[in-house]
């Protein structure tokens, strides 16, 4: 019995010397490996915080492309709100000048209509008319009076000539300021 207990003994320590041997080897492994396996998580950890840096700053960037835009916007929207005012401005102004040539060219057809009617006096009465109210005038006082009508009728039928004659000219300088506004 002595010699299966001192076999069981030795076999027991053996048991146990292995078992230390492997759990020493086990953690010489792990001690050895170990640094390596952190190695790696600490370089895929460096890896992923410059791709993270650098997504920081794609942000930055786009941020600012996107801020860039936005005050581009806003720039052009002021510039169309001008836009617009000058336009609504400028309708007015060409409803303005289109009322004053209506207006004028209806002036016009009036002075018009004057002349024509002075015109047909004149040629139903004979060129001779006011010599014969001058010759025919009894008194002195009736050679004033005709020479007074005929003076009136000169003057009005000067008048009328050269109210027609601004009126054509008006005509001429507002046609030339829609050319002009068109051209805008």
């Amino acid at each position: 019995m002595s010699d299966m207990r001192s076999g069981l003994m030795s076999c027991r320590r053996r048991l146990s010397l292995r078992r230390a041997v492997v759990g020493l080897l086990a953690i010489a492994l792990i001690a050895v490996f170990a640094p390596a396996a952190g190695a790696d998580t600490t370089s895929q950890i460096a890896v992923q915080e410059k791709r993270l840096k650098w997504l920081e700053g794609v942000a930055r960037q786009k941020q600012a492309r996107v801020a860039s835009i936005q005050a581009s916007m806003r720039s052009l929207t002021a510039q169309i709100r001008e836009s617009n005012a000058e336009l609504d401005r400028l309708d007015r102004r060409w409803k303005r000048h289109q009322d004053q040539l209506i207006d004028t060219m209806a002036a016009y057809d009036r002075l018009r209509g004057q002349m024509d009617t002075a015109s047909i006096e004149m040629y139903m009465r004979g060129p001779t008319h006011y010599v014969g109210a001058v010759m025919g005038a009894e008194t002195l006082s009736d050679v004033g009076d005709a020479v007074n009508y005929t003076g009136a009728l000169l003057s009005r039928n000067r008048r009328l000539a050269e109210q027609t004659a601004l009126a054509t000219h008006e005509i001429t300088a507002l046609r030339e300021q829609d050319e002009a506004m068109i051209a805008q």
